[in-house]
């Protein structure tokens, strides 16, 4: 009993002292696509840390159509004008994280790269399901990418505290607007997840009343 509780307490330690990590990694499966159209992209094996969270495929909304490109995740149909209306036709890429059971999640960075043809998609903006996906939640926009592979970072302090102490799923969709033509391309490539691991409240409450039980027992042991 001693070395059990000892080996929790510590990865409890370890867990709670956890540094911003990379969590979920695609790009490995992304730059690995031979030249087709996939339906979804599955962030498999050594790319997911399983001990804190499990993820979803990566795939493209209802609005958008499949399109052929090597090393990467493309799509086409992105030529809605606005962000509402890209929000309406569902022209996104989207994924899901959810931590496992006992774990907290503080999501610290997410990074992508959108690569789109000149008649491709020219604007995009993040959403979660912690927003609801609403319009007036939109977690960060950038314009200016059609004919362009541009490295994209959203940090901390864009995502905010609604993205701390995060114990559910969630879910993330990139959209993806602003294409000349509806057979211009954009694609998502180099896409990781980094948060900062915690454990919840409700484990370390457990581990502590289990340490005071082995505690208790080992002092009545002693006095009889």
């Amino acid at each position: 009993m001693k070395k059990i509780l000892t080996i929790i307490g510590l990865a409890a330690v370890t867990l709670a002292g956890a540094q911003a990590q990379v969590i979920i990694n695609y790009t490995p499966v992304l730059t690995a696509l031979p030249s087709g159209s996939p339906a979804s992209v599955t962030a498999s094996g050594v790319n997911i840390d399983a001990a804190l969270v499990s993820a979803s495929t990566l795939s493209r909304g209802t609005g958008a159509g499949t399109a052929s490109g090597t090393g990467r995740f493309n799509g086409q149909g992105f030529n809605s004008s606005t962000l509402a209306a890209a929000i309406t036709a569902d022209d996104f890429y989207t994924f899901n994280v959810a931590p496992v059971a006992a774990v907290t999640l503080n999501f610290s960075s997410i990074t992508f790269s959108i690569q789109s043809s000149g008649t491709g998609g020219d604007s995009y903006g993040i959403f979660s399901s912690i927003g609801g996906f609403a319009a007036a939640n939109v977690i960060q926009t950038a314009s200016g990418l059609a004919n362009a592979t541009t490295a994209l970072t959203v940090n901390n302090a864009t995502l905010g505290s609604a993205f701390d102490a995060v114990t559910t799923a969630t879910t993330f969709r990139i959209y993806v607007f602003g294409a000349s033509l509806s057979t211009g391309t954009s694609s998502i490539n180099a896409l990781q997840v980094n948060a900062i691991p915690e454990p919840t409240t409700s484990l370390l409450i457990g581990l502590g009343s289990a340490f005071m039980l082995w505690n208790l027992r080992r002092r009545r042991s002693i006095v009889a």
